[in-house]
């Protein structure tokens, strides 16, 4: 039963907010910006991936300094993931452009809340498929029905969930615990 409660533990609002929401909002918040708007490329993908270097600097506590040159990457493939509309690979780089051009939907700003909100969502993905499956997978067959009685239990957050049998829940963890962390990040 030990695991069980570590499980829904590690599931808890307070832990998911704890370790993945409130951090993230607080290197999001002391980022400064250099500019706001911005004619030029490399401006912008620079601005980016210092704040990705400045973000995976604090998730790893200082013990690893990333450079920004490291963030480049992963600065260019969130915009392409998240604002590209799938027919051309780098349509999410020249949307964010015309966005810091303009100063269109608050131009940099938005941008690094965009980029912000993408590293929380993949942290806490990376925290449920490496930390919390493991454990559901460990569990024996008839711990994992107890384990999905007591979530149905405890949290109320998945709609639709409570009108599902706890043998449903077994055979679908894994979307189910990401459903339930977006929701309870949502809330």
């Amino acid at each position: 039963m030990a695991d069980i409660q570590e499980v829904l533990h590690a599931l808890s609002p307070e832990v998911l907010r704890g370790q993945f929401q409130l951090p993230h909002a607080a290197w999001r918040e002391e980022y400064v910006a250099r500019f706001l708007a911005t004619e030029l490329y490399e401006d912008m993908v620079d601005e980016l991936s210092r704040f990705v270097a400045h973000v995976m600097t604090r998730w790893f506590g200082n013990c690893v300094q990333w450079p920004a040159d490291r963030g480049r990457s992963t600065a260019v493939r969130l915009l392409n993931e998240k604002l590209g509309d799938g027919l051309h690979p780098k349509a999410g780089e020249f949307a964010a452009m015309k966005m810091c051009r303009h100063g269109d939907r608050g131009g940099i700003r938005y941008l690094l809340d965009l980029i912000s909100e993408t590293l929380l969502q993949e942290s806490v993905n990376q925290y449920l498929d490496c930390v919390v499956l493991p454990r559901i997978y460990q569990l024996p067959f008839e711990e994992s029905m107890e384990l999905a009685r007591r979530y149905l239990q405890i949290y109320d957050v998945v709609p639709g969930l409570a009108m599902e049998s706890p043998s449903g829940i077994v055979m679908r963890w894994r979307q189910i615990i990401h459903q339930h962390a977006r929701q309870v990040l949502a809330g």
